[in-house]
């Protein structure tokens, strides 16, 4: 409702459909574009509609990296004794896994890095089709970025999102493991 006032609880509940729709057809891949799309298409500026989807998505992420960073620490013998082959590509996901949550944050964050971005845009596109297309791309990621930071900035909100992932990913991974060793 930050966005588009009069989103209804129905348009509500018809993204959280199109969103497991696009789970199931694209694998996974199309949910996002999917859902932003549809906030763009029912009143929301694109680049904010983005900022609301993309903040979640990030929250995920954390939450995979804590329980990862906890599976990491407390069963590192584990992992090395099961996983003798290849124990090492763990790590290194759980490197890049890092540095894209970083580039994520930024991305939908921080105005420098933005700039940083269209430097090389900048010098390549300087005018025609491109360079119209390329002001657009802009200021979407200005409004991208001026959405989220309001978002980021809201500590309580940030917490509950983490919190309500770990809960998520609790009831999806520990509980079956339980049931698992029952």
């Amino acid at each position: 409702r930050r966005n588009i006032p009069d989103f209804s609880y129905k348009k509500t509940l018809k993204m959280l459909f199109l969103g497991i729709f696009f789970n199931v057809t694209t694998c996974g891949t199309g949910i996002k574009p999917a859902q932003t799309y549809y906030l763009y298409k029912n009143g929301g500026a694109f680049g904010k509609s983005l900022g609301q989807i993309t903040v979640p998505y990030v929250n995920h992420k954390i939450a995979i990296l804590i329980y990862a960073t906890i599976v990491l620490i407390f069963k590192n013998s584990y992992i090395r004794e099961t996983f003798t082959e290849g124990w090492e590509y763990l790590y290194i996901g759980y490197g890049l896994t890092f540095m894209f949550i970083i580039l994520l944050i930024l991305s939908i964050s921080s105005k420098t890095f933005h700039k940083l971005l269209f430097i090389p845009i900048n010098l390549i596109f300087k005018k025609g089709k491109i360079f119209d297309y390329k002001n657009r791309l802009y200021n979407q990621l200005t409004m991208l970025r001026e959405e989220s930071k309001d978002l980021i900035k809201d500590i309580p909100l940030m917490t509950k999102l983490i919190f309500i992932n770990l809960i998520k990913m609790t009831m999806w991974y520990v509980l079956p493991y339980i049931a698992y060793i029952a």
